[in-house]
């Protein structure tokens, strides 16, 4: 998946101008991965967020627990860090070969700093991923309760 046709799937960057959409794509660094790759270690600080591109990411926990099952193509992970300075909650790993594209802290302010429409395109992204992240994790613990 091209970089530029993953960010225009994510729906509130889908309508940036193509010089700001470039200026994101530009500030991302994009790498092939082997499998088994850990993008983020639970516990572990963490200063940049990944945009899944292809393959898939298992996100685990220490304790054992699948906190939100495998992410696919088109999905940020690692959001965490861009918001707060705190450890990172779980660990993500590559399942098979991966394509990921990362945006690291510094970048992101860069953005922030010269690009104030697309750094809250992006904010509004990575809530978005934030949000279905929580909604996931929700729905698993409540079903993890009822003991199904």
């Amino acid at each position: 998946m091209k970089l530029i046709v993953a960010l225009r799937g994510i729906p509130s960057l889908a309508a940036l101008p193509n010089d700001q959409m470039e200026a994101l794509a530009y500030s991302m660094i994009e790498q092939n991965y082997p499998d088994g790759h850990v993008f983020t270690e639970e516990g572990r600080g963490g200063d940049s967020v990944h945009l899944l591109l292809e393959g898939e990411i298992a996100v685990t926990r220490q304790d054992g627990w699948v906190s939100l099952g495998k992410q696919t193509p088109g999905v940020f992970f690692g959001t965490v860090a861009l918001v707060d300075d705190g450890p990172r909650s779980a660990t993500c790993t590559g399942v098979g070969r991966t394509r990921v594209a990362t945006l690291s802290s510094s970048a992101f302010v860069l953005l922030f700093n010269t690009h104030a429409p697309l750094a809250l395109a992006v904010q509004e992204a990575l809530a978005g991923q934030l949000a279905a992240d929580f909604r996931r994790s929700s729905a698993r613990l409540e079903t993890a309760l009822r003991g199904e």
